[in-house]
């Protein structure tokens, strides 16, 4: 969804939508005693990745002070 709202230019729906999952990835996200270690490197990096699109996102909205946090 962030995705579709960033190519139709409503940011601020994206930067919504992409903290709103950030903040679902939650307690059970990092459950280490049934997830193989295959499993949670690929749950970190997909974090990641989200993180660093919030970020751009912040930063495009001129909300520097947040995207640096």
């Amino acid at each position: 969804m962030a995705m579709c709202y960033q190519k139709l230019g409503q940011l601020e729906e994206c930067a919504l939508c992409l903290e709103t999952t950030i903040d679902h990835l939650g307690d059970g996200y990092y459950n280490t005693t049934t997830q193989s270690f295959g499993n949670r490197i690929h749950k970190l990096k997909m974090e990641a990745k989200l993180r660093l699109q919030f970020c751009a996102i912040l930063s495009q909205l001129h909300r520097h002070k947040e995207a640096f946090e």
